[in-house]
């Protein structure tokens, strides 16, 4: 019995070459965005950001600081991901529309503040590991959501 999910996994490749002059629209661009933050986070804060790199001189400043690499500068956009630090005091402000919403109610959000505030603060290391992880959970929806557009997608160095 076929797994779409799995057969797509396993046929994904990083691409290397890119057609410059392929577009990647505006549209497509927001939509990789927005899917990409469907991603897990902890305590659903989705700390991360993304910055899409599309202008010739932009992409140019960052081959020079991705190695040399031509496909950065090839590629109609290339993705920044970036997790954020001290997630743990954001978690309140961060979750406060689903209180709003009757999505949580708050002895949840208080709880989960504490959590968060207990497991992080002043722990610079965890806000790293989680700031990493979340950015990296972001960036593989977003290369999963780039692969079922129809748009090769890469993983640079």
């Amino acid at each position: 019995m076929s797994n779409p999910i799995k057969d797509f996994i396993e046929s994904r490749v990083s691409a290397n070459y890119f057609d410059p002059a392929a577009p990647v629209s505006d549209e497509q661009v927001a939509e990789l965005a927005r899917l990409a933050t469907l991603a897990p986070s902890a305590y659903n804060v989705q700390n991360w950001q993304f910055v899409a790199v599309r202008s010739q001189e932009a992409r140019e400043k960052l081959r020079e600081l991705s190695f040399g690499q031509q496909k950065v500068v090839d590629a109609p956009v290339t993705f920044i991901i970036s997790g954020t630090l001290k997630v743990h005091d954001q978690v309140a402000a961060a979750l406060k529309p689903a209180v709003d919403k009757g999505i949580l109610i708050q002895p949840v959000i208080d709880s989960w503040t504490r959590m968060a505030q207990g497991s992080m603060d002043g722990d610079e290391r965890a806000q790293r590991d989680e700031a990493l992880r979340s950015a990296s959970l972001a960036a593989m929806t977003m290369i999963l959501a780039a692969e079922g557009m129809g748009i090769s997608s890469l993983i640079s160095a």
